[in-house]
């Protein structure tokens, strides 16, 4: 495990709980944030020795099809950047992992959004932050993406 691959691992598992906790709390991600992770890349790609055109065309395609839901009223402008950037970071060799990570982030959503009964009575701080977004019928999925990045940035380091 190289030390330099963990320092970025490390940063970015602090701006993707940010990200997480702003999305969560406003359904709002923030450029500067974005920004912030966006400067990370080129770290990740140096200290892991990852060929940059592979990642940039996953991130690209990624942001591409993601745009078309932002189109359509389905995400917003701050998921479709994050999903992106995610994308580019993941690269080929983590998009597998990126997408089913991120799958089971969204059941356990879906899970939680249909069952947000089970929290009302657990005093848990964001329980009433969970029952406005579910009455609202919004889903901050920066919350997801951002945790299936970190799993997949985690997961590249350590193998």
């Amino acid at each position: 495990m190289a030390a330099g691959e963990l320092a970025v691992v490390a940063a970015a598992a602090v701006l993707l709980a940010r990200i997480a906790r702003s999305d969560f709390t406003t359904l709002k991600i923030r450029n500067r944030d974005l920004v912030l992770l966006l400067a990370l890349l080129p770290l990740w790609l140096l200290a892991g020795a990852r060929p940059a055109l592979p990642h940039l065309a996953v991130g690209a395609a990624l942001f591409a099809m993601t745009l078309l839901f932002w189109l359509a009223g389905k995400l917003g402008a701050g998921d479709v950047k994050l999903f992106g950037i995610a994308g580019a970071f993941a690269g080929p060799g983590g998009a597998l992992l990126f997408s089913v990570t991120l799958l089971a982030g969204a059941i356990l959503m879906l899970a939680i959004y249909r069952n947000s009964w089970l929290v009302l009575g657990t005093g848990a701080p964001w329980s009433a932050r969970l029952v406005e977004l579910v009455e609202s019928r919004k889903v901050p999925y920066g919350v997801a993406i951002s945790a299936a990045l970190a799993v997949t940035m985690l997961a590249a380091v350590i193998r």
